[in-house]
């Protein structure tokens, strides 16, 4: 079974080779056949033509010499320089006189056509022939002037057999030099076949080689090295998102386990281990529900994207709503908001509150008690930038470029105390990202972090 994949896999390359080389064969041969052709029928004419107009100026001849026509030596005189036959006869077709020059082989037939030039084979024999009505001594006469074509004939068998064989042999040479250069051409692309084919999920750190690549198949080699690398970022993403989503559900499914076999043991004798455990049951499933919602958003919004249905509203009142619904959250920090009374925005305002409240949570997070959160706003002809200003512990600038990660966390130690998944950020961007937007971060350690959004006019 694998000598019969091997085998396919060398013929596939061979079979496109052959393919464009009898495509190449088809319009080689179809523009040799043409060639040919056009130089047979350029010297048949011409000779064609040649013999014609020796027939035009023996007829002229012999109008002009029609009273002595009768008489042979005048006729013989008429062609004894080329290869031409005069037969004379009357109106009943009864020959009178038939002379002919030593280059004509055999008799030319009589012909029952006048005035037009004809051809006629007979055997061996290949004649031009025309005849003609001439008066001569009030009595008609029917005189035919006939071109020996027997020589000609020979130089056009011999014309066409030179002609057929330089045909098969100029196609003969062209199939061989085509099928190399498409053998040649070919190669990279049976290099990239090959180099594909040895890619797999263990192993996708393989690159297509460009270095002696064509233009138009360096182009399409580095497309595929691009896809090959999105794949891999891809693959890689997933095992860490796999490995991530596995390490945050042990805790609370560990943590469950635990007050079960609690439970199962005191749970029935002691209420405050009833109680506690029930309790601590009713915790951790909230955490895994919280953690499995936000990684709903995630996927959803990463495969299918999120429906908008953008509205203009007031941000002043807006943000004023969202700070006094959380007061609990924020009672313990000084809230500064610096945003117009009239400012408007055009967006989704249940994914605008979401963000929000993602990053006030995270601001009082890693802002210590009496510290302050400032909300701000700048506008300009393009868009609005929002800010939210927190005067925390800050963020060391190796780690800005990926708090927007999903499940990347600063601090691990930290964030067990804290709470949280790693997710709000990630998800704050996903809505900043559907808005067609963008959210950066700068920070100072000690002195706290600034999340700023950029959100487009409509």
């Amino acid at each position: 079974m694998k000598d019969k994949k091997a085998k396919l896999r060398i013929r596939a390359p061979g079979s496109l080779a052959s393919g464009i080389n009898i495509a190449y064969m088809i319009t080689f041969a179809a523009f040799l056949f043409l060639i040919c052709g056009s130089v047979f029928l350029s010297f048949r004419f011409f000779i064609l033509g040649s013999a014609d107009e020796e027939i035009l100026r023996i007829e002229k001849q012999v109008i002009e010499n029609k009273d002595k026509l009768l008489t042979k030596d005048v006729v013989k005189s008429l062609i004894e320089q080329v290869s031409m036959g005069i037969s004379i006869y009357n109106k009943n077709g009864d020959e009178i006189i038939n002379e002919k020059s030593s280059g004509v082989i055999g008799k030319p037939p009589y012909i029952e056509k006048e005035n037009k030039i004809i051809s006629y084979d007979d055997y061996n024999h290949h004649y031009r022939s025309k005849k003609i009505k001439v008066s001569i001594n009030n009595n008609d006469y029917f005189v035919q002037i006939s071109r020996d074509m027997g020589r000609e004939n020979i130089s056009f068998n011999i014309l066409s057999n030179i002609l057929l064989y330089a045909f098969i042999i100029a196609l003969a040479v062209s199939a061989f030099v085509g099928f190399k250069v498409a053998e040649r051409y070919l190669k990279p692309i049976n290099t990239m076949s090959t180099t594909i084919k040895s890619i797999t999920v263990n192993d996708l750190s393989k690159r297509i080689e460009t270095k002696n690549t064509k233009s138009e198949l360096k182009e399409l080699a580095n497309s595929i090295n691009s896809s090959l690398d999105k794949i891999q970022a891809a693959y890689e993403n997933q095992s860490v998102f796999v490995s991530d989503v596995s390490h945050e559900l042990r805790t609370p499914l560990a943590a469950i386990q635990g007050y079960s076999d609690l439970l199962s043991r005191w749970g029935k004798q002691e209420p405050e281990v009833l109680e506690e455990s029930i309790s601590a049951i009713n915790f951790q499933a909230k955490a895994m529900r919280e953690l499995v919602d936000k990684l709903l958003f995630l996927t959803r919004a990463q495969a299918k994207g999120l429906t908008l249905n953008p509205i203009h509203f007031n941000l002043y009142d807006f943000l004023k709503d969202i700070i006094s619904q959380h007061n609990f959250l924020l009672s313990s920090h000084k809230v500064i908001l610096n945003v117009s009374k009239t400012s408007v925005i055009y967006a989704d305002i249940a994914f605008i509150r979401q963000l929000f409240v993602i990053l006030l949570e995270n601001a009082v997070k890693y802002t210590p008690s009496n510290g302050t959160i400032e909300i701000a706003i700048k506008e300009n002809q393009v868009g609005v930038t929002l800010m939210v200003i927190d005067s925390g512990v800050g963020i060391q600038s190796e780690h800005l470029e990926r708090i927007f990660d999903r499940f990347y966390r600063i601090d691990k130690s930290r964030a067990k105390g804290t709470g949280g998944f790693g997710l709000g950020l990630a998800i704050a961007k996903q809505i900043v990202e559907v808005h067609k937007g963008k959210i950066t971060a700068n920070s100072i350690i000690g002195k706290g972090t600034k999340i700023e959004i950029f959100l487009p006019k409509e």
